[in-house]
């Protein structure tokens, strides 16, 4: 039996040794190896913070955190800015989803104001001219946006989307968010 332990440790100790020897002959091309894989994992992950904007919504968090102005009304022209360039596409989709993001940002400026209601329907009913001037445009325009969202075959030409984001314009630079 002890013949046995000893061979075995014997075999182990020579499968060790001819492991170290390979690894030791071969340490410059695994070294390579290395280098290119951790190089392609740093630019995996710079990648992906770049795509991710990271930077600029932490940038965005901490201007937010130091309380420097205008910083809802940037959101708010970049925003605009993805709606129009939705609107110039040829695609009736980009169109209605131009409308549609329109839409959603007045919500949630409503919301915000502290506009009560479960739907936006809601909050416009409680709304009156003397706040928002084109108040029944917007009513009419949240109608339009409500038919793309129930009925997917809904057609739209380009310049009746164009007139529906003009309303949302209006609405807009009333309420001091775009120029």
């Amino acid at each position: 039996m002890k013949e046995l332990i000893n061979n075995f440790f014997g075999d182990f100790y020579n499968f060790l040794q001819s492991v170290t020897n390979w690894y030791i002959a071969n340490l410059a091309i695994l070294e390579i190896i290395s280098v290119i894989v951790s190089l392609l994992l740093i630019y995996g992950i710079i990648y992906c913070i770049i795509r991710s904007n990271f930077f600029v919504i932490q940038t965005e968090k901490w201007i937010d955190l130091l309380n420097i102005k205008n910083l809802s009304r940037r959101r708010s022209l970049k925003a605009w800015k993805q709606i129009l360039k939705r609107l110039h596409s040829k695609d009736q989709l980009q169109w209605k989803l131009a409308i549609m993001e329109a839409d959603k940002i007045l919500d949630e400026i409503l919301k915000m104001a502290g506009y009560k209601g479960e739907i936006m329907d809601d909050r416009l009913k409680s709304l009156t001219a003397a706040q928002l001037s084109n108040l029944e445009d917007i009513k009419n325009a949240h109608r339009v946006r409500r038919q793309i969202s129930q009925n997917p075959d809904f057609q739209i030409t380009q310049n009746e989307a164009a007139a529906v984001i003009k309303v949302y314009n209006q609405a807009f630079a009333e309420l001091h968010l775009i120029e």
